[in-house]
């Protein structure tokens, strides 16, 4: 379940709104990593496959240590598999720093299952 909110300001919805109508009549959008995620999220609930692709993709070179989590179970909840499989990576290749900090405790179960299974497999 996400656990992590943000405060949206009216700033933040008016960018959303704009890069959303800048991609559905271009095809392409400039993102950075919040708006990533908030792209990602409606493009699964208004089915836009290609949307949902090119968000997922930037998203796979933005995974670090602050953002782990929320980007775990964003991809469980979208059922975004290339996103889930890397941060599924990230966390098994990086898994003794990560177990350290306090929002390790926010993984799902099914996760940490399959990060055990990829550590095991290597």
């Amino acid at each position: 379940m996400l656990r992590h909110f943000e405060v949206i300001s009216w700033k933040n919805i008016l960018n959303f709104l704009i890069a959303f109508l800048e991609y559905l009549y271009s095809d392409d959008v400039e993102l950075d990593v919040n708006l990533a995620k908030d792209l990602l999220t409606q493009a699964d609930k208004y089915s836009i496959p290609a949307l949902k692709e090119l968000c997922e993709n930037f998203l796979l070179g933005h995974i670090e240590p602050n953002n782990y989590v929320l980007l775990a179970n964003l991809a469980e909840l979208l059922e975004a598999n290339k996103l889930r499989d890397a941060v599924r990576d990230f966390i098994a290749k990086n898994i003794k720093a990560l177990k350290a900090r306090k929002d390790f405790e926010e993984i799902s179960m099914d996760m940490l299952r399959d990060v055990v299974i990829k550590a095991t497999v290597r």
